[in-house]
């Protein structure tokens, strides 16, 4: 016997939910990416 399990009520919102909190933390990871990048290339120049 095969039992479907329901969906919440709410499933696309849950869905673009966890979509927002992807890219997110993607924005989070890039932002620390350019930060360490910006001052490796600064000590490269001496400031």
């Amino acid at each position: 016997m095969a039992i479907a399990i329901p969906y919440p009520a709410a499933f696309e919102e849950i869905s673009m939910r966890e979509r927002f909190v992807v890219v997110r933390d993607t924005l989070i990871v890039l932002g620390l990416q350019v930060v360490f990048r910006a001052t490796m290339i600064l000590r490269r120049l001496n400031y």
